[in-house]
Parts: structure tokens; sequence; C-alpha cells
């Protein structure tokens, strides 16, 4: 895969490698800074190194997004699905698109970007692979997101089986197929289901607190729920363990949502 044994190729793979974690680490500008100068290293070649240079376009894209530039980051995407030929770089790539096409609110296009995303996924990773699940999971969130509640559903449960199947049963990555089958569920009028689906993550966040926002959102969700199911006096304790729990991360606007809910909702209460 182009001059392994040339300087600037080495010199690019470590500072490839220095970005990514600082990247996951969240230090943005020392992210860029060690993309950048992969960049100069890359260009220095006589032959381009074409994986190399897919793998910076991958990473750069991930920067974009998380700087909130969805057009950089949509480019960058694209760019990294088209070229070389690892197809567990180029999975990623087209799962990225997914995820942008979502948040832009194309729809369509995200479920054909996490549908090329998966055949690419099971191909180099397995059908059985966790994250062949959590795939199937984002794609049941934009056809939920699309309206089409009885393809989502189709798409959690096998999520949650093959998720069950390669995890264990506590795993909190087993909390998101169970909110988004649990939202689709109540917009079909599956209401039981949707509270027993909702139960399952609340369980699974209660068990492994490394989110808390997200579990701030299942509280408030179910709360939502049950009081639609005339459960009021839970669905308000949930509630205010919600907002509680938002006030003390700082997310102030969401906390007042919850506030404003709950100003409604406890005068109406028996």
């Amino acid at each position: 895969m182009g001059q392994r044994g040339d300087s600037p190729a080495l010199e690019a793979e470590y500072a490839l490698e220095l970005g990514l974690m600082h990247l996951r680490g969240g230090e943005l500008e020392a992210a860029d800074s060690e993309l950048a100068r992969a960049d100069q290293q890359l260009a220095r070649l006589h032959t381009p190194d074409v994986e190399l240079l897919a793998l910076l376009a991958l990473e750069r894209a991930k920067l974009s997004f998380m700087r909130g530039d969805l057009d950089a980051a949509a480019a960058g995407f694209e760019r990294a699905s088209v070229i070389g030929n690892d197809d567990q770089r180029l999975s990623e790539a087209w799962e990225n698109r997914g995820v942008i096409g979502f948040y832009r609110g194309d729809l369509d296009d995200s479920i054909a970007c996490y549908r090329r995303a998966l055949a690419l996924r099971i191909a180099t990773s397995g059908p059985d692979h966790p994250s062949v699940g959590m795939l199937y999971s984002n794609l049941g969130e934009s056809q939920a997101a699309m309206g089409d509640h009885e393809a989502a559903l189709e798409s959690y449960a096998h999520a949650l089986e093959l998720l069950a199947r390669s995890l264990p049963p506590d795993h909190l990555d087993l909390a998101f197929p169970y909110k988004g089958r649990a939202q689709s569920r109540d917009a079909l009028g599956q209401h039981a289901g949707a509270i027993l689906d909702l139960q399952q993550a609340l369980g699974l966040h209660l068990a492994n607190p490394g989110e808390p926002v997200e579990h701030a959102d299942v509280e408030f969700t179910l709360a939502r729920m049950l009081d639609a199911q005339a459960e009021h006096e839970r669905a308000l304790a949930l509630a205010e363990q919600a907002r509680a729990r938002l006030l003390e991360l700082g997310h102030i606007e969401r906390a007042a949502d919850i506030s404003n809910w709950l100003a409604t909702h406890e005068d109406s209460s028996p």
C-alpha cells in the first residue's frame, strides 16, 4: 500500500495515529495540527498512497463533524467513501454519510448510506459483529424519522437480536435500540410494548451510568408515555429525576423543557 518504507509515508501514518488519538480525546486543535502534518507528509510522496489519503479524508471529516461543519464533513465522508479498497474504512465512511444525512433531514440518502455500510460491514466483520447491530439501530432511527415505523421495528429487532448474541445482557449499547423500538411502537399504538422497551432501556442506564444525558432523555420519554396511560404519579417522578439530572449536567434548556411539561401536568394530575 504505497511507499511504506518511505519516510514521508511513515511520518504521515504516525501523524494520523496522533490525530485520531486527539479526536477521540476531544482535543480538536491538536487533532487538526496532526492531520495537517499528515497532509504535508503525504504531499511529499512521489506515488500517492491512496489508502492513507482515504484515511486522512475520513479523519478530517470527523473533525469537521465535531466542529459542527456539516458541509465539510459531508464532503470529506463522501471522498473517503469512494477512494481506496479497505472495506472496513469504506464501511465507516458510508456509515458517517448516513449520520450526516440524518442530521440534514435527507432521510432517503441516510437510509441508502446505512444500507451500503451494512453490506460492507457484514462482509468484513461478519453478520454477528456488534457494529452490525448498531448500524441496524441507526437505520431504524432514520426509518422512524421518515415515519416508516414498521420498517423501523424490523431494523430495531435485527439490532437487538444481533447485540443480544454478541454483548453481555446489561451492555449499554442495547439501550438505544430499545428506546428507538419503544418510540416506533408507541407511534403505532403499541403502548404496552413501548413502555416495556423503555423500562428495559432505563434499567440498562441505571446499571451503566455512562451516558447521563441519554439517561435523562429515556426517563422523560418514559414519563410522557406513562402519563398518556394515566400513570401520572410515576410519570411525574421520572420527569423530576430527568430534570434534576440535566440541571446537574448544566443542560439548562433541556431541563426547562421538562419544567414546562411538569408545570402543565402537575396541575392536571389527580
